[in-house]
């Protein structure tokens, strides 16, 4: 990583660049699955090598060859929907950002919704309730599960299999089987989130007899909101009973950020460390 002190020139990482989405929309060519893969690592190792990154020269086929051997498969089989249209959308959105050596996904405003379909491009097809391949913590934008669902197993059911469980938004009631899910929220990259509480948290007790937790979804506090754990905390971050800034944190240069990391108006992760 580069780390020169300066703060380089980039838009804001809170709500993606500007953007007219009548104009991203215009003149867009429909990307072909078997295209798809290259269009992507493309994009990635050109900004790669624009950054002088290490090992770009070498890591493009490498890139192609993993992107297809995990995107491909499960659309043939009918596991995961592609959509040609949402990929040229998706593409262009991130053609569009100037990370400037920033890993990308960090400036862009990529949203949980974003995170799971990869902007709309990939959908699982098995409705919430039905079983799934569980791919653990964080698996969800690549499991089968349709879009506002992801495949988890309940801990507390262990004989049980992974199923889909369906995303419920702030308000309703949550349980084993309805996850808190503001899938809209914008997701931080550097933050660890879990699969239950994406953008917003269950308010709710255990059920001591059957294991199970029932509540009501709320929205996440702010930094410095009293909180009893992460979940409850935008930034992911309770310290001492306070929601704090973590790897999100505000900076003026690189040298406010640790390894791995550089200044776009937060602490985000560094391109060639990241991506």
């Amino acid at each position: 990583m580069v780390d020169d002190g300066s703060t380089r020139d980039a838009g804001p990482i809170d709500g993606s660049f500007s953007r007219d989405a009548s104009a991203v929309d215009a003149g867009l060519q429909p990307i072909a699955l078997e295209d798809f893969c290259d269009e992507l690592m493309g994009w990635v190792f050109s900004l790669r090598e624009d950054c002088g990154c290490p090992g770009t020269a070498d890591g493009l086929a490498m890139g192609i060859e993993s992107c297809e051997s995990s995107r491909l498969p499960p659309v043939e089989s009918g596991q995961i929907a592609y959509d040609p249209d949402a990929a040229a959308r998706w593409m262009a959105r991130l053609r569009a950002a100037t990370p400037h050596c920033a890993y990308p996904y960090a400036v862009i405003g990529r949203t949980f919704r974003d995170l799971q379909t990869t902007g709309g491009t990939f959908g699982g097809t098995t409705p919430a309730g039905g079983s799934c391949a569980f791919e653990g913590v964080g698996g969800g934008s690549w499991d089968e599960c349709v879009p506002d669902s992801t495949c988890s197993i309940d801990f507390s059911q262990s004989s049980e299999p992974a199923r889909c469980v369906q995303y419920v938004g702030i308000g309703d009631a949550c349980d084993n089987d309805h996850y808190c899910g503001d899938l809209d929220a914008i997701y931080v990259e550097g933050i660890s989130y879990s699969e239950d509480a994406v953008g917003s948290w269950c308010d709710g007790t255990d059920d001591p007899t059957s294991g199970r937790t029932i509540g009501t979804c709320r929205a996440q506090f702010a930094p410095g909101d009293p909180c009893v754990n992460n979940e409850q905390c935008a930034t992911g971050y309770c310290s001492s009973g306070t929601c704090a800034e973590y790897l999100a944190a505000r900076c003026t240069s690189d040298a406010d950020c640790g390894t791995g990391f550089c200044c776009r108006e937060r602490c985000v992760p560094h391109l060639c460390d990241n991506f």
